[in-house]
């Protein structure tokens, strides 16, 4: 996977219809909503958050890894080769190409 594709679209703009034909074609897979955005990593203790720190991982790169490999769950449980994400909510928290 050289990267999935994030479809950008408002609440009932008819972004459902357009994932639906795009998990029709073979090498697609357009799952329902994953709201990535709202899965989190805890670090409950003390002794976690150090050993992430010992491994250079702070939070938000973990969280991102989690995503990735999500992400990747579902292209290879769908045999695909290419994943879109369709997710209102996720429109509303795009940063422009030249801030990332």
């Amino acid at each position: 996977m050289d990267s999935p594709v994030f479809v950008l679209s408002s609440v009932r703009s008819g972004s459902t219809p357009l994932r639906v034909l795009l998990n029709s074609r073979s090498q697609i897979r357009a799952p329902h909503e994953m709201h990535l955005r709202t899965v989190h990593v805890h670090l409950s203790r003390d002794f976690t958050e150090a050993a992430m720190r010992a491994l250079e991982l702070d939070k938000d790169e973990l969280e991102h890894a989690l995503w990735d490999r999500l992400l990747h769950f579902e292209l290879t449980r769908s045999d695909k080769r290419i994943i879109v994400d369709k997710t209102p909510p996720n429109g509303r928290k795009v940063r422009p190409a030249e801030a990332l």
